[in-house]
């Protein structure tokens, strides 16, 4: 079976391994442009352009993936059906039928539960204990296809998004190659059950502003949630902390959510809406990332006073 492969962050890589490993023909890699990155703002190949050209599979790089040019490239490329992976840009219907069995969608949550671009965030953020992956057959509309299969996995308490992110694009790539090997016929699949939808948006750095008026299993989520990017943050002393790791932790007290309670090598006790917790690695401007145990040793965090005030 031949494959054009649509995908550009590292969630795409597992899958497009997996299928060429498994003997399915590529056709051809589409992915975004190659984008400037770095303090240096050196332009980059992401990990799936790198592996694509490796392995002798044709790149394709187009600014509008809907532009007429690119549509006639992609009718122009034998292929028996389209996988897309967290590709990034809205693609026309005409692309999405155009192939013999159409087009197929790799998505990181069990829809029509989050569709749109944060699933594996919103998952984290939201406390649930599953996620998993859809194999849904694209059309019209915001991951709104009918649904061809569905596999659960369950969210670690230590997991954050890139490595629950890793996680699904493992389970994604067993996924494809099992649907895909099956595939004799066109596979209309289920519809959604639009009345359980749900959308959660593209994340932004200001989503990761700790409000500590959350409960304290809230926020911890969230800290998890924001990594690798954008980092969760909060501010002590008008400066910008970001917090890379805390722990739950009882705490009784009538100070004001934000608080911090209390400074050890252990971290930075603070009081959230319920309980507290404690932070134990951040960094704060110009200096690396760094445990709270040796931020003291030349730093001084004071007791009494309150994050999150700007």
């Amino acid at each position: 079976m031949k494959v054009i492969y649509m995908g550009t962050p590292l969630f795409s890589l597992a899958p497009l391994k997996a299928l060429k490993d498994h003997g399915f023909d590529i056709a051809m890699l589409i992915t975004q442009p190659d984008r400037r990155r770095g303090r240096k703002m050196q332009i980059t190949y992401s990990e799936l352009k790198t592996y694509a050209l490796e392995n002798d599979i044709e790149v394709f790089q187009p600014e509008d993936v809907n532009s007429p040019d690119s549509i006639e490239k992609i009718k122009n490329t034998e292929a028996d059906v389209i996988v897309v992976a967290s590709y990034g840009q809205i693609i026309k219907e005409e692309i999405l039928y155009m192939k013999k069995y159409h087009s197929v969608n790799i998505h990181a949550s069990l829809l029509p539960k989050y569709r749109g671009a944060a699933p594996v965030q919103a998952a984290i953020i939201n406390e649930d204990e599953v996620t998993g992956i859809t194999l849904m057959k694209m059309a019209k509309g915001l991951d709104t296809g009918n649904i061809l299969m569905t596999r659960e996995i369950a969210i670690a308490d230590d997991d954050k998004s890139d490595t629950l992110t890793m996680k699904l694009s493992n389970l994604g790539a067993e996924m494809i190659v099992e649907y895909l090997s099956g595939l004799d016929a066109l596979d209309e699949g289920s519809p959604q059950d639009d009345a359980k939808s749900s959308y959660v948006k593209m994340i932004k750095k200001e989503d990761a502003f700790i409000d500590f008026s959350e409960s304290a299993s809230k926020i911890e989520h969230i800290i998890r949630a924001m990594q690798p990017w954008p980092v969760a943050f909060t501010t002590y002393k008008g400066e910008n902390m970001k917090i890379f790791k805390a722990d739950i932790v009882k705490a009784s007290s009538d100070a004001d959510a934000g608080t911090i309670l209390n400074v050890n090598d252990e971290g930075i006790l603070v009081k959230c809406k319920d309980d507290g917790i404690i932070i134990s690695e951040v960094q704060m401007p110009n200096k690396k990332r760094m445990k709270v145990s040796d931020y003291i040793r030349g730093n001084k965090i004071e007791i009494g006073e309150r994050l999150g005030d700007r």
